[in-house]
């Protein structure tokens, strides 16, 4: 399950960042371990037959890949309470920076429309932003499985400043809309990584309160949210760039824990070997034939599934972003900048999407015997319906309380946090009593 979601502010749960990676306990395994020791200080790998990555039970495992089998390696020396203990604060650090942002980016995004004169466009930045995050998050979590976690969080992390400081910067609408794309994809990695981690170090049955604990900071920052962009006031464009630099020193815990666990692993002799051999693959390589080989085509475009991803995007930004350019006027949909992007989204792009992902894809991104199975096919429906209530009411639900129905900022920026408070709420109570009765 994510926590993902526009801060989570706005959406809730999204499914799509369900990933492969969490091959960690069983069921009844978890039961038991969970009578010996407390809530998230559980060891998670699993006995696995380290060459062929088949567990004991013939259950296929994930473990030949590299940031799966890194972490199971890395989680069995960081098992003591106060390590656990410091990661799961130092999740809770980066959450907070991230939320925050959020929060008050979604408030400073409607200024900054505005101040282009061209508010009513809103939706379509908001739009292009989801478009870019749904298929880039599937693309993250494959990414941080095969290339590990430290590395993807720094490159997270620079993208999302980037992006950040194009925002503050942008003097037209479309080079904000840019800047948001960079920022909602690396956003959207910060989050996937975030609860990837909070999952390699939390057995299953806390699997959820643990994945929990990148949202709790949204219980505080629903109330001083506001007060932040009360004192910032109309200033968007430093309300939106001082993060740039705040995130980024709010990582800085969180990669010391990283790399620590990292150290305590290449102490034990053993586990280094088995790192090293893990490790081996990804060699610099010695000649261009080897890079095209190795990184081009086995890394990006089979096991990274660069194809799909670039149809993805292309399929759903063509049918879905004429929609908020549109809206509902008549004469809109009769001009060509309408229909041709319809045309190129229905007709040749997600056709050749589904192609490629069914018959030329060796790691689909949407593995089709995947998405058929019952639990996985509706939770995604219950996502879609989820962000759709949302956004249905909530693109200009902070425009509407304030010049509608004459809030404050403060208070305008509350109501819409409010969804997050709730949110927040019900999940963690869920996680508790899921660990009490060992029912979803």
């Amino acid at each position: 399950m994510s926590l993902n979601s526009e801060h989570m502010v706005k959406q809730p749960h999204d499914v799509e960042s369900l990933s492969v990676h969490n091959d960690s306990l069983s069921i009844d395994e978890s039961i038991k371990s969970e009578k010996q020791e407390p809530i998230f200080l559980q060891n998670t790998v699993t006995d696995t037959d380290e060459k062929s990555g088949v567990n004991q039970s013939g259950t296929t495992q994930y473990s030949d890949i590299k940031g799966i089998r890194s972490a199971q390696l890395y989680a069995k020396h960081y098992s003591h309470p106060f390590y656990r203990v410091a990661l799961f604060f130092s999740i809770f650090l980066v959450a907070y920076a991230y939320g925050l942002d959020g929060m008050v980016r979604y408030t400073y995004q409607a200024t900054a429309t505005s101040s282009y004169a061209q508010h009513s466009l809103l939706s379509t930045v908001n739009c292009i932003r989801s478009v870019i995050a749904a298929a880039g998050q599937i693309w993250f979590a494959r990414a941080s499985d095969i290339g590990g976690r430290f590395p993807l969080l720094v490159i997270a992390v620079v993208f999302y400043s980037m992006g950040t400081i194009i925002e503050s910067q942008a003097t037209t609408v479309s080079k904000f809309a840019a800047g948001a794309c960079f920022y909602k994809l690396r956003y959207n990695g910060i989050v996937l990584l975030l609860e990837v981690i909070a999952a390699d170090f939390s057995n299953l049955n806390y699997r959820l309160l643990a994945s929990f604990v990148p949202a709790l900071p949204f219980i505080i920052n629903t109330w001083i949210s506001g007060n932040i962009t009360t004192a910032v006031g109309t200033r968007w464009k430093w309300g939106i760039g001082m993060w740039a630099f705040i995130l980024p020193l709010s990582c800085i815990p969180l990669g010391i824990c990283l790399l620590h666990m990292r150290w305590l692993a290449h102490r034990d002799e053993e586990t280094k070997k088995q790192l090293d051999q893990v490790e081996n693959e990804w060699k610099i390589p010695r000649s261009w034939n080897q890079f095209w080989d190795v990184y081009v085509m086995d890394l990006f475009i089979w096991k990274l599934d660069f194809i799909g991803l670039f149809l993805s995007c292309v399929t759903f930004g063509c049918i879905l972003v004429p929609f908020t350019l549109a809206g509902g006027l008549q004469r809109q949909w009769r001009t060509a900048h309408i229909i041709v992007p319809e045309v190129i989204g229905w007709v040749i792009a997600l056709p050749l999407y589904i192609i490629w992902e069914t018959k030329f894809a060796r790691m689909p991104l949407t593995p089709w015997d995947l998405i058929k199975d019952r639990g996985i096919l509706f939770a995604l429906i219950i996502a879609f319906f989820i962000n759709f209530i949302w956004y249905m009411q909530g693109d200009y639900m902070y425009t509407v309380l304030v010049v509608s129905v004459n809030e404050t900022i403060k208070s305008a920026t509350r109501i819409t946090s409010l969804y997050s408070f709730v949110s927040v709420i019900t999940g963690t109570i869920l996680g508790v009593f899921i660990i009490k009765f060992r029912r979803t």
